[in-house]
């Protein structure tokens, strides 16, 4: 106790009281010694079929951090599954490679850099924790009063926390325009996206009618929108990622006595309890009871009903993705050609400030069939036309996986944030053409 004493008075109050709170509140941290990530070359669609066999085997106990489909699959296994699981895929003639020999690895270089950083609210630096996320809008909303607003969905979730949003508008009170929403976080181990969403936010309120290639692009988008920005959708998840378990995905419903957890991104009505979703409650893909059974689910759909909304994007990661619907099925849309030259031309955008390419498409045709999607959702059920969901870095070649490099955050702000200027450019565009009010 007494060093976490000096580490306070040394770094400051806000990391001295996550401190506390993480001691008295939450279990020991997960270990992932030992664990491997190994990539898994799927060439047929039996192959894609026995994987997803062996995804839902509850003795394998495996994490697929890139879905089954055609060409590499990415699966975290565990130690003490690792011999029959190898055995089972040399088995069935499929060729592996291992991207990591030791995950915990990853993590702990991961958090000595939040470590170093610690009482810092540089989101471009590091991974902020739920505190550090929450005092970085308060403040943003107090040093920005006349373009942004803090405000929460109006539920709380399982652990009883808010779920907080902002507003970014010229006109708080009431500008006239239609409305953008952006959701990040949903999946508590994909801590890239909330530093993407803090980024846009920022961006946004403080840069607007300045100078510089940023601010000319935050100008541009609040003339055509207001925008909604959600950072942490799952905050019960991502506080438990953070301090707990790295690799948690789900929400922390209670589904039983042995496991925890709803896939939000499975939990919305958009074909809810179809294909790659899961019935299993301990399964990542475990997709609820029922549509909007969840509070984070049901307040995000309640919140995007109240504005006059025209795009919603969902912000994921990873593999480098720009995905359009539908996701639960292979038909596309009437209005799939428009919706896929507005993705290309975005993604034309990103891809000029790094190279890095992303691939634009509908999940059935890039990915695999994933049911019970938000931009499925908010297409189908609340007549947004405009609706895509992003995979940011790192792509499906890295070894990275979830665990993105500090020095991965900068350029995936900047480029990911270019690429939504062009977005809501191509999207104005396309809405006033059609004569869309």
């Amino acid at each position: 106790m007494k060093g976490v004493i000096l580490l306070c008075v040394l770094i400051g109050t806000v990391f001295c009281k996550s401190v506390k709170e993480k001691d008295k509140t939450r279990p020991p941290r997960v270990s992932y010694r030992g664990h491997k990530l190994l990539s898994v070359k799927a060439q047929t669609p039996l192959e894609v079929e026995f994987l997803r066999e062996l995804q839902n085997d509850p003795d394998l106990e495996l994490d697929f951090w890139k879905q089954p489909m055609r060409g590499d699959v990415h699966i975290h296994v565990e130690p003490k599954h690792e011999k029959k699981f190898i055995q089972t895929i040399e088995r069935a003639g499929l060729k592996y490679s291992v991207l990591q020999e030791d995950i915990q690895r990853g993590i702990d270089t991961e958090w000595q850099s939040i470590s170093r950083h610690a009482g810092s609210r540089d989101y471009t630096q590091t991974y902020l924790d739920l505190i550090g996320v929450d005092d970085f809008l308060s403040t943003l909303a107090a040093e920005v009063p006349q373009r942004l607003e803090r405000f929460n969905l109006g539920r709380t979730t399982i652990e009883g926390r808010q779920i907080w949003a902002v507003k970014i508008s010229t006109d708080l009170n009431g500008s006239g325009k239609k409305a953008v929403w952006i959701e990040c976080g949903t999946h508590a181990r994909e801590f890239i996206t909330i530093s993407t969403c803090l980024a846009t936010a920022n961006n946004l309120a403080r840069l607007y009618g300045g100078t510089g290639a940023a601010a000319e692009k935050a100008t541009a988008m609040l003339d055509l929108y207001d925008w909604y920005i959600v950072p942490v959708h799952n905050p019960d998840g991502y506080d438990y990622a953070y301090w707990v378990s790295r690799l948690w995905r789900k929400n922390r419903r209670q589904n039983n006595g042995i496991c925890f957890g709803v896939d939000l991104n499975r939990n919305w009505n958009s074909n809810f309890g179809g294909t790659g979703s899961s019935g299993q409650s301990c399964s990542d893909t475990y997709r609820g009871n029922s549509a909007l059974s969840e509070p984070e689910t049901a307040a995000l759909n309640d919140a995007v009903q109240t504005t006059n909304t025209v795009a919603f994007i969902s912000i994921h990661s990873y593999s480098q993705y720009i995905l359009l619907p539908w996701g639960y099925q292979s038909s596309k849309p009437s209005d799939y050609n428009t919706l896929l030259r507005i993705a290309r031309s975005a993604e034309a955008e990103l891809e000029s400030y790094y190279n890095t390419a992303f691939l634009v498409g509908t999940p059935p045709d890039i990915l695999y069939v994933a049911s019970g999607g938000a931009y499925d959702h908010m297409k189908l059920n609340n007549g947004i036309k405009y609706s895509f969901t992003y995979e940011l870095r790192p792509g499906s070649g890295s070894s990275w996986g979830f665990e993105l490099p500090e020095n991965q955050i900068a350029p995936t702000i900047e480029e990911t944030f270019a690429s939504l200027w062009k977005f809501a450019e191509e999207i104005y565009a396309d809405d006033n053409a059609t004569g869309r009010k």
